[in-house]
C-alpha cells in the first residue's frame, strides 16, 4: 500500500537544483510502492530551510511508469526557473514520448528526436 506523504523512509535519489534567485532546492525521489493495481512514487521538492515547494505521489501501472510520471511532475513544477550543474532549464529529468497515440506515432516521434539529436551533435554546438 502507498504510504502517506509523511513516509519516513529515506529517498532512493536526491538532486539539488538552484532557483533563478540562487536558492537551493532538493528534489527527492522515493521508491515506488504498490497500491492495489497501481504503483506510486513519492516526490518531494524542498528548499534548504525545510519549506516544501511541492509534494505528490505520482502513480503508474508499474514502478517504472510511476517514476516516469514523477519526472514529468518535477519538470512541470520547476519549469525554467531552476538550473542543474549551471545549465538553465536543463534539469536532467528525462521526458518520455507519448505512446497513447499508437506505435506509428511513437516511432515517428522517436525518429524525429533521433534525427534532431544527430543534427545537433554534428553541428558542433554540443557542450563537452
Amino acid at each position: 500500500m502507498i504510504r502517506s506523504l509523511e513516509n519516513s523512509d529515506p529517498p532512493i535519489a536526491t538532486r539539488i537544483v538552484e532557483s533563478s534567485n540562487g536558492k537551493a532546492l532538493s528534489v527527492k525521489l522515493y521508491a515506488p510502492e504498490r497500491h492495489r493495481d497501481d504503483w506510486g512514487c513519492r516526490i518531494v521538492l524542498q528548499y534548504e530551510d525545510g519549506t516544501v515547494k511541492a509534494e505528490k505521489i505520482c502513480e503508474g501501472i508499474d514502478g517504472v511508469q510511476a517514476i516516469q510520471v514523477g519526472f514529468s511532475f518535477i519538470r512541470g513544477e520547476l519549469g525554467e526557473d531552476f538550473s542543474w550543474v549551471g545549465e538553465s532549464a536543463v534539469l536532467g529529468f528525462p521526458a518520455s514520448l507519448p505512446g497513447v497515440f499508437g506505435i506509428d506515432f511513437y516511432r515517428d516521434m522517436q525518429l524525429l528526436v533521433s534525427n534532431a539529436e544527430t543534427q545537433f551533435v554534428q553541428s558542433g554546438k554540443r557542450k563537452r
